[in-house]
């Protein structure tokens, strides 16, 4: 996380009235000293998947505004929940309700497992709407 990162959710999280921050981002903010905490590959491959994550959310926001939440809380909750939804009812079908095994088994039409209309695509559409719900929350500081 950037100082400026830090900075920004410390002062979000010491904000009178807002909610305690969760263990993780307390530890956050404190800075890892561990420099083995986490393998570096997998350190990277979180950086490139976060970058991408906000690439893709700054394209759509040029071509959907803030279509997600046009018509309030309800709808973004309800974006959330269909995208949910998609993802239990594949799981729940697995008698052993294994995600990894769900996500091998519902690939995107062109066959690969991060394609268009995949679990994997709806893993990550989810959790780019997780994304918007708490910047807009950490944004007009409810």
């Amino acid at each position: 996380m950037t100082a400026t990162g830090v900075h920004y959710w410390r002062d979000i999280v010491t904000k009178k009235d807002s909610a305690a921050p969760s263990t993780g981002l307390k530890r956050a903010l404190r800075g890892s000293t561990d420099a083995n905490a986490m393998p570096r590959d997998q350190r990277e491959r979180l950086k490139r998947q976060a970058a991408l994550d906000v690439d893709i959310l700054i394209r759509a926001h040029g071509e959907d505004g803030d279509s997600w939440r046009k018509r309030g809380g309800g709808e973004a909750y309800h974006n959330l929940t269909r995208k949910w939804d998609r993802i239990e009812r594949a799981i729940e079908a697995l008698p052993e309700q294994d995600i990894f095994a769900a996500i091998r088994q519902h690939t995107a039409t062109d066959g690969t497992l991060a394609g268009k209309d995949s679990l994997l695509d709806d893993i990550g559409d989810l959790r780019r709407y997780l994304h918007l719900v708490e910047e807009y929350v950490m944004r007009v500081a409810l």
